[in-house]
């Protein structure tokens, strides 16, 4: 990893924790790649701290770890038989002065070693002192069980703090020569994950793709399926339904039926890849229909690995033929993407009660008689401002022209079907045209362009 980035938050968050004498514990939890290690690493450099890494290997392996790396604590060399001389030695220490004491990838060792965490546990409620215990580990669903499950020895000790993928600013300096544009592509690929920002130099976001993502050994050509792989167990059957999901098959039955997976099956399946945030269902507002749930694919770098890499058709091993071929599916997949990023962008800005989508069927009569058309509106969100509510109407555009009076006009004409009185907002990373923006002026439409999508302007205040 190159130089650390970001987290400000993070590390303020944790120190404050560190700092907090009615809290002696934490659990780091997140996914895969989010920077867990490289964070707790900036958070100590500066304390006192013993870290200890565990390894994939028997508990005798790792106990020969705990040893070398108390070996370097203590300036001598030092051995244990057992973890309960290891904690033993450790409580010595705390009894004298406060330190920070790290293990990073935790169940590694509890899981090989039954009685581990139960020492740990000892340790926190009779021995930690003044110190502070961090845990940490990459798989999210592990981690979760350590000390969330009161079955576990640790239930009720460890406070978790999760770590989420890196906003838009902070991407932006792992790639500071790169466009808006670009830039906006880049995150809208990655999601805002360390691992795949940084030491990936790239002139411009097709270089970034051919040069990582596209060539057949690069080190992302297949980190969607590395994700599940990494994760999760019955990993043909969680292929399957992500593959169904990416060719539309958005709803349990369907995704059911084309998998052939037995819905309580597949449904156990899609509840877990929504506890991990890889996927997540669509929240109806404006009275949308409940039911079926709508799914799709939320991680960034999953939807891009299902939605493109996995339909390719084409044999050609030249990545820059392979862009050419993809550009199209990339834009569309963008587009939904943007949806998400768009709905992160009026969280940071303003006070949300409840955000989500409107989908459903518009009525429209005239003199022609009555019409029926599918219809949806992309974000639909509700504002605490004051002591009132205004709810939003937000199409959200991605393409490369100017957004123009037409969908203001059509989101008005969807919004009149729903008898809905809200607020209109059009956000759009190419701009506006200029009939648009003298009509936005004249009727006070809200309108958000690229200065305020990559911050540089603050988003409009509601009344």
């Amino acid at each position: 990893m190159g130089r650390f980035i970001g987290r400000e938050k993070e590390i303020h968050d944790l120190i404050d924790m560190i700092d907090d004498p009615k809290i002696r514990s934490c659990a780091i939890i997140g996914r895969r790649r989010i920077g867990k290690t490289a964070l707790i690493k900036e958070l100590i450099k500066d304390m006192d701290a013993i870290y200890i890494q565990f390894i994939k290997s028997s508990s005798e392996v790792n106990l020969l770890k705990i040893a070398s790396v108390m070996s370097d604590y203590h300036g001598k060399e030092t051995y244990y038989e057992n973890p309960m001389e290891f904690f033993k030695d450790l409580s010595t220490i705390t009894k004298k002065k406060r330190i920070v004491i790290v293990f990073d990838e935790y169940p590694y060792m509890s899981d090989k070693d039954g009685v581990f965490s139960s020492i740990t546990q000892d340790f926190i409620d009779n021995y930690i002192h003044d110190s502070f215990l961090i845990l940490s580990g990459s798989s999210v669903k592990m981690m979760e069980s350590e000390v969330s499950d009161y079955s576990k020895p640790l239930y009720g000790r460890v406070r978790k703090y999760y770590v989420h993928e890196m906003p838009y600013d902070s991407m932006k300096e792992f790639h500071p020569n790169l466009d808006d544009v670009d830039s906006l592509r880049l995150y809208l690929t990655t999601g805002g994950i360390p691992y795949y920002l940084d030491d990936t130099p790239a002139e411009s976001y097709k270089d970034y793709l051919t040069r990582y993502v596209l060539e057949d050994n690069s080190i992302f050509n297949t980190e969607g399926t590395n994700i599940i792989n990494r994760e999760l167990k019955d990993q043909d059957e969680i292929i399957s339904i992500l593959d169904a999901i990416a060719y539309g098959r958005n709803h349990i039955k369907e995704i059911s039926d084309i998998t052939g997976i037995e819905r309580n099956r597949c449904s156990a399946h899609l509840a877990i890849l929504e506890s991990l945030n890889l996927v997540s269902k669509h929240n109806p507002m404006a009275n949308a229909p409940r039911k079926p749930a709508i799914y799709y694919i939320k991680d960034n770098m999953l939807a891009f690995h299902f939605h493109i890499l996995r339909m390719l058709t084409t044999k050609s091993k030249d990545p820059e033929k392979i862009y050419g071929n993809i550009l199209p599916n990339i834009l569309t997949l963008h587009g939904k993407m943007f949806e998400e990023f768009c709905k992160s962008l009026l969280i940071d800005n303003y006070d949300v009660k409840e955000i989500g989508k409107w989908w459903g069927t518009t009525v429209t009569k005239n003199e022609k008689g009555t019409s029926y058309e599918s219809s949806e509106i992309d974000i639909v969100a509700d504002i605490n401002v004051g002591n009132n509510i205004v709810q939003l109407f937000v199409e959200c555009k991605f393409r490369n022209e100017k957004c123009g009076l037409s969908t203001l006009l059509e989101l008005e004409e969807h919004m009149r079907a729903l008898n809905k009185n809200g607020r209109p907002m059009i956000i759009s990373r190419s701009g506006f045209t200029n009939e648009l923006l003298e009509y936005a002026e004249d009727h006070n439409i809200l309108l958000i362009g690229m200065d305020e999508i990559v911050g540089r302007k603050g988003f409009p205040e509601l009344s």
